[in-house]
């Protein structure tokens, strides 16, 4: 079945979806990745990063991928990057707690949570 968009737009196929929530839900997960595929695409194309741009922008709309971002990712997939998901970072972790942690600090007779003594 298709459907016309309102005026000046595209006509699409519609098709019907079984489970359009999980869809939905994990579509905003991957929509990072989506666009960068989209960019390693439209490279592939010959187009320029500001044209790869202006196609990101008419496309995601507000959820479009910032100028820094495209031009980063443009430039990683022209020197030959391969791989469309984030680097794995070194550096200080998110948290510190972890099992070891709760451990020590149980084992040095203190609770897993401090209050402020009011004294």
């Amino acid at each position: 079945m298709l459907v016309r968009s309102p005026p000046g737009g595209r006509t699409r196929r519609e098709t019907p979806c079984p489970l359009p929530v999980a869809i939905f839900a994990v579509r905003r997960m991957d929509v990072k990745v989506e666009q960068r595929v989209n960019i390693k695409f439209c490279l592939k194309l010959g187009k320029t990063t500001t044209e790869t741009l202006q196609l990101l922008r008419d496309a995601y709309g507000d959820e479009a991928l910032s100028r820094a971002r495209v031009f980063g990712w443009h430039r990683r997939f022209a020197l030959g990057r391969v791989s469309v998901v984030d680097d794995t970072r070194s550096g200080r972790p998110s948290s510190s707690r972890n099992e070891d942690n709760m451990v020590r600090i149980n084992d040095k007779g203190r609770p897993y949570c401090y209050s402020a003594h009011v004294g």
